[in-house]
């Protein structure tokens, strides 16, 4: 047997090999300034886009060329250079989105997940990888929990002093593992029962076809690059949700089973662990107006993010909350203040947050600090 350091060795070695042969992608400096001063005037004082016009997309994050070298047979049994390949490439993301219904639809969803995600990239919160280490423990240690009474929360409860002791972090990452895997391997399952053991790749493989109808050639490279880096991702959930035991999908009897027939409890999940303090859950919950009065008790700046997160695609979120979360944010020491203070300098100009600032302090009540010298 092939020694397992010796084999990602290899893989990566192939990698650099064949994007060698490639044009080199221009670089991307993602890092941010040390001093909050710095952070805040460098991107104030320089002209900045408005918030109606965004570049297309980001240089590629990785090789295509090489991922399909590499995996031939990427929806059936796909080599273990091919799977290490892919944990590299999609272990370390968070985010769990993508409608199942057609690659398209994936695609789009997706992407607006992952667009939403860059303004909590520094919440504390379960990686994919870390999601698919040990689902069984992870659902143990939640029907354990669930089955104490002070862990049941409902609309309208904030129980942050619990979060330990009631496994509202392992509670995410339930929601995490099931939203990641129980409709795509329902779907999955069919397939291989009807015969259909290509239809994964056809679907994917219609989708990027159906692309060539793009006037643009530059949209279309952008939408083709997209789709096939989408089915990679794709590909890799699936492959990790196969080796997924039917008992940590397991409904979780706590809850009741909804009469109209849903396949999974990961909304309800999320829910409760963001009630019980997870931050991580908190950012993306379907708050009602109970759980937002609440939440803005226990964690203002927490709501603030909250709010600004409602729109999915933060082109169109509201200005007001991104500049309270940022503040907020600050004030009481949040690690990811400066991911807020990214999307705000980079999604409005300097005009549009100085006019907004005053009305927001107002109505929330702080000093502005941050962006107080505008």
């Amino acid at each position: 047997m092939v020694p397992a350091g010796l084999l990602v060795a290899v893989v990566f070695a192939i990698v650099y090999w064949l994007s060698e042969r490639r044009e080199p992608s221009p670089s991307v400096d993602t890092s941010l300034a040390t001093d909050v001063d710095q952070t805040v005037a460098a991107p104030l004082e320089a002209p900045m886009m408005s918030s109606t016009h965004r570049p297309e997309a980001l240089p590629p994050r990785f090789d295509l060329e090489a991922l399909e070298w590499l995996c031939p047979d990427l929806w059936g049994d796909p080599s273990a250079a091919c799977l290490a390949a892919l944990d590299a490439h999609f272990g370390k993301e968070k985010e769990v989105g993508g409608l199942i219904g057609s690659p398209l639809e994936w695609s789009r969803s997706s992407a607006e997940v992952r667009r939403r995600s860059s303004l909590i990239a520094s919440l504390d919160g379960p990686t994919l990888a870390g999601v698919f280490e040990d689902p069984s423990t992870t659902r143990r240690a939640v029907g354990a929990a669930l089955a104490k009474p002070e862990c049941l929360v409902g609309e309208g409860q904030m129980r942050p002093r619990l979060r330990e002791r009631c496994a509202a972090d392992e509670m995410d990452k339930l929601a995490m593992l099931q939203a990641a895997c129980v409709r795509p391997l329902e779907r999955d399952r069919a397939y291989r029962e009807d015969g259909m053991h290509d239809a994964w790749a056809e679907g994917w493989r219609w989708a990027i076809e159906a692309r060539a109808e793009e006037p643009d050639h530059a949209t279309y490279w952008r939408i083709v690059g997209e789709l096939k880096e989408e089915r990679f991702r794709f590909a890799w959930r699936l492959h990790q949700c196969r080796a997924v035991s039917d008992d940590a999908l397991a409904w979780v009897d706590a809850f009741p089973k909804p009469g109209h027939g849903g396949d999974d409890q990961s909304f309800d999940l999320s829910l409760a662990s963001a009630r019980l303090g997870s931050e991580w859950a908190a950012s993306a919950m379907a708050a009602s107006r109970k759980d937002m009065a609440v939440l803005r008790q226990w964690d203002p700046a927490l709501a603030s993010l909250v709010e600004a997160t409602l729109v999915t695609d933060l082109e169109k979120s509201s200005l007001e909350p991104l500049i309270a979360a940022v503040e907020l944010s600050y004030r009481d020491g949040k690690s990811w203040h400066r991911d807020a203070l990214d999307t705000l300098t980079k999604r409005y100009r300097t005009e549009e947050i100085r006019e907004a600032l005053p009305k927001v302090a107002a109505s929330i009540p702080f000093e502005p600090v941050v962006l107080g010298d505008l």
